[in-house]
């Protein structure tokens, strides 16, 4: 992932978390094994690490991603989710609650 197209994702992502408030769900979903966890992050923040993004709550929960495992991501039409797809056939989806 270029530093280009990270700039477009972190924007993207502050968008979504915006236009909810700061209340998002996320989930991490396995698409061939059927794993998935799930949480609602009221409050929710972010870091941008070097090689990570990481969604959590101080000393409650975290879930996180290598930009390198990034295969492609898009909005929702109404900025409100979006969608994040991985090289490991797995999906992060962050939306409002």
């Amino acid at each position: 992932m270029t530093d280009i197209q990270k700039k477009e994702l972190r924007k993207m992502i502050k968008e979504v978390i915006k236009n909810n408030n700061g209340n998002c769900s996320v989930c991490k979903q396995n698409l061939f094994n059927s794993e998935q966890f799930f949480a609602k992050m009221r409050g929710i923040k972010l870091t941008w690490g070097e090689t990570d993004i990481y969604f959590f709550i101080p000393h409650e929960i975290t879930f996180s991603f290598a930009y390198s495992h990034i295969i492609r991501y898009a909005p929702h039409r109404d900025k409100k989710g979006l969608e994040i797809v991985l090289i490991d056939d797995k999906i992060i989806s962050l939306r409002g609650f």
